[in-house]
């Protein structure tokens, strides 16, 4: 969904909140604070080991959690938006793997990452004799459980969303890296603190995004601001467009490959290695954002997507 033709890139996005230092009088407090915001920290979050033929939806109370049919998912799914203090469910559709088991659990993380099961289930090798099957996992949580879900989006809402979809396109309009990692910092600071797996691919796509961003050949196209469609995912908006066009995108480019020794260079030794290259193109089909509390007042910001 990031890429097009067969070499593409891939774009994810977060914030930068400021930070200002303690005065003296402060300095005993400061560490006592930053504790309780460590200790508030906490997700929850689904994982698939092992492989099955296909899982074709995983609902959890009525909403779909994996955005296409997966046969094995190596990172986690922060499902932390799509439960409800009390009873919570789980479906799961699938075809078992004839040889091997998938086992999906159900965790709650916090900072370390710490880890608590919530729930598991094992789809057993050849469990479904090949036909499709349904399994349920029914687990509660605490009634105090604050719900993360978005109920709803105001105009104000949606203002402030394309506001920055546009500083988003003019970070890379720009060609600055390091304004499009300031975008990420936030979201990936807190994702390192309960999913490093996860942190650490997007560190990968982050920088090869940076170094095809000082090609001087990139160019955006303009943005369009209209045919916008938000869409409610959990704790998170999806912004993406009806009609399939990507949010944005940009012209192609040749990026040089790592030298590549071909088969005939073994009978010619004083034959220098090849130099390649491929096409490449930013295009981003959709963002997620998120909203937090700063100083009392609410605030939208591109978010990393809940899975890869």
């Amino acid at each position: 969904m990031f890429s097009k033709a067969t070499v593409a890139s891939i774009l994810v996005g977060l914030t930068l909140a400021g930070f200002q230092g303690p005065v003296l009088a402060e300095s005993s407090a400061a560490p006592q604070n930053e504790n309780q915001q460590k200790q508030e920290l906490s997700g929850y979050f689904i994982s698939f080991n092992g492989s099955a033929r296909s899982v074709s939806q995983a609902k959890l109370n009525g909403q779909n959690v994996i955005s296409a049919p997966i046969v094995t998912l190596t990172l986690p799914v922060n499902i932390s938006g799509y439960l409800v203090p009390g009873a919570n469910e789980l479906v799961l559709d699938y075809i078992s793997n004839p040889k091997d088991a998938m086992t999906i659990l159900i965790e709650k993380r916090t900072v370390g990452p710490k880890k608590e099961e919530v729930a598991k289930v094992v789809l057993a090798a050849n469990e479904s004799n090949g036909a499709a099957a349904k399994k349920t996992i029914s687990f509660n949580l605490p009634k105090d459980q604050p719900s993360k879900a978005i109920k709803n989006l105001s105009d104000d809402d949606k203002k402030a969303i394309e506001k920055e979809l546009q500083n988003y396109w003019t970070a890379l309009n720009e060609r600055k890296p390091d304004k499009l990692r300031a975008i990420y910092r936030d979201s990936l600071e807190d994702e390192r603190k309960l999913s490093p797996e996860s942190a650490a691919y997007f560190d990968k796509i982050l920088n090869r995004e940076a170094s095809l961003l000082r090609n001087p050949g990139i160019k955006l196209a303009p943005l369009e601001p209209t045919g916008l469609t938000f869409k409610i995912e959990g704790d998170a908006v999806k912004l993406y467009r009806e009609d399939k066009k990507p949010l944005l995108s940009s012209n192609e480019v040749d990026v040089q490959i790592e030298p590549v020794m071909i088969e005939v260079q073994k009978k010619a030794k004083s034959q220098s290695p090849s130099k390649a290259t491929m096409k490449q193109q930013i295009v981003r089909t959709h963002l997620y954002f998120k909203q937090s509390s700063q100083d009392g007042v609410n605030q939208w910001s591109v978010s990393l997507p809940p899975n890869a």
